[in-house]
């Protein structure tokens, strides 16, 4: 990467980023879709960090980072947990 590509700070991109593509999102519609939560709702960020998170922000809105690296599996089967123990509370 050069650069440009990672914002000029010292260190930032040594490690591959998740750019949150269109099939990432399609992923993440499937666990919320089958939720009935809509994608207005949600609010993904477009570049992945960390192990990835899933928090509720004030109005009902999600926000939901998927891990920067990695498989997705995982985080999503993370996150369809996350969703429905929200639901039971």
């Amino acid at each position: 990467m050069d650069e440009e590509a990672t914002g000029g700070q010292p260190g930032f991109g040594t490690q591959p980023l998740r750019l949150v593509d269109q099939r990432t999102m399609t992923r993440v519609f499937e666990v919320t879709d089958a939720r009935g939560i809509s994608r207005e709702a949600i609010r993904v960020p477009l570049v992945g960090d960390g192990d990835g998170s899933v928090r509720g922000l004030p109005g009902g809105v999600w926000e939901i980072v998927v891990p920067a690296a990695g498989p997705l599996e995982p985080f999503l089967a993370r996150l369809a947990a996350a969703l429905d123990g929200a639901a039971r509370a």
